[in-house]
């Protein structure tokens, strides 16, 4: 019963919704004119209010990097001349990265001077000596190379000389036994 009555009131508001809907006549408020609109004085054409802007005279303004601007020199609707400037930006970062680009020039400087500079006296003795290591330790691998080939050479035998043992002999026969009959159980 409670079903039924739940579905009538459900049908019942919404034939009220429709039919308040249907009979306001509420009417639209007429908003009043700032002023009386332009006439139009050409035969073809348009009259309207505003302002006129060509594309073709739009200047778009982009800073050449990115940062936080700290001066504005123009405001909107000034006329400006060609290369003056609009905006400053922070100057900090570009500072910093010069003067990290001018220490990096000094060390590279200074590198370069280090490598002009040598060799230094006191470092040929200990290259010379690792030179004369690495000639002597190569003429040992050499000589260690040939004596190393001459006992191959020695050592091996003509093939035609190489045969099979001329006896038969066999490997003895194993000596244990199968276990006697009293230890199988």
């Amino acid at each position: 019963m409670m079903r039924w009555i739940t579905i009538v009131l459900s049908v019942a508001g919404l034939a009220v919704g429709v039919w308040a809907v249907s009979t306001a006549d509420e009417k639209k408020p007429v908003v009043p004119l700032s002023r009386q609109p332009s006439v139009n004085p050409y035969m073809h054409g348009v009259a309207a209010l505003g302002f006129v802007e060509p594309a073709d005279r739009e200047v778009g303004v982009v800073a050449p990097e990115a940062g936080m601007v700290t001066a504005v020199f123009v405001q909107a609707g000034e006329s400006v001349a060609a290369g003056a400037p609009l905006f400053e930006l922070d100057k900090r970062p570009l500072q910093a990265e010069l003067v990290r680009a001018r220490a990096a020039v000094a060390g590279a400087k200074a590198e370069i001077a280090r490598w002009e500079a040598l060799p230094r006296v006191e470092d040929v003795p200990p290259l010379e000596a690792a030179v004369a290591r690495a000639r002597a330790l190569a003429s040992d691998r050499e000589e260690f190379l040939k004596l190393t080939e001459q006992a191959l050479g020695r050592a091996r035998a003509p093939t035609a000389t190489c045969r099979p043992p001329a006896s038969n002999w066999k490997p003895p026969a194993p000596r244990w036994r199968r276990p006697s009959r009293r230890w199988r159980r």
